[in-house]
């Protein structure tokens, strides 16, 4: 069972990635206490650990800030993805439990359908995407790469949300990660490092040209 703190953690982390709680919204011990029925220490402690995972900024007597989303950060998380995911993919073949993977693969498709079909929120997909991501490069073996990708593909989680309302290429993904599947199946590592490339590179070129399209768009902070 989760403790107060892990409990109270998770849904305000949750409420951050789906955009309830928005870039640039202030957020103080108080807010926490009375919008998440918890106590001062727990919102206190889930001030401090989301501050240090960079989801919050510490504006001193304002109290902490949920951390914008730039146009820049959103290029450095898809450079260090290009960087890193196809690598780790080329090694993973012959290496990953391709049992689990063709699992999470179709727990992902199954998510997409049922988000397409209303039946989900975009969350479940994200979930889905992102253990789909991880169970590849935990194959390589390198736990500071796990958590450095877990936290890249948080971070551009939130301009996916974002984009879940304009009905983003999902289907695409799926075939995407079929793909990849079958190349690490295969243990042909070349094809996998090139395919999640292909898909990181298309996924990087479909969420700037959605944000660059935005109405409001500016050249610093997406508020969603």
């Amino acid at each position: 069972m989760k403790s107060l703190k892990e409990d109270a953690y998770d849904r305000i982390y949750t409420d951050i990635l789906t955009l309830e709680l928005k870039p640039g919204q202030y957020l103080s011990e108080n807010f926490l206490q009375k919008e998440y029925n918890i106590s001062r220490s727990p919102a206190r402690t889930v001030l401090v650990q989301l501050e240090h995972e960079k989801l919050l900024q510490n504006m001193g007597r304002k109290g902490h800030m949920i951390s914008p989303v730039t146009i820049q950060d959103i290029r450095n998380v898809f450079q260090l993805r290009i960087f890193l995911e196809p690598p780790a993919a080329k090694l993973a073949a012959g290496r990953v439990d391709t049992e689990k993977l063709a699992e999470l693969d179709s727990i992902f498709s199954a998510a997409v359908k049922d988000h397409s079909s209303g039946k989900k929120p975009f969350l479940a997909v994200h979930k889905a995407n992102k253990d789909f991501h991880l169970e590849i490069v935990k194959a390589v073996g390198n736990n500071q790469l796990v958590d450095m990708l877990k936290k890249l593909v948080e971070i551009d989680h939130r301009i996916h949300h974002l984009m879940a309302t304009s009905s983003p290429d999902l289907e695409h993904w799926s075939w995407d990660h079929k793909e990849i599947r079958n190349a690490l199946i295969n243990k042909n590592g070349a094809a996998a490092e090139k395919k999640v490339r292909k898909h990181i590179e298309e996924s990087h070129d479909k969420v700037m040209s959605y944000i660059m399209n935005l109405p409001s768009i500016t050249n610093t902070n997406i508020s969603g």
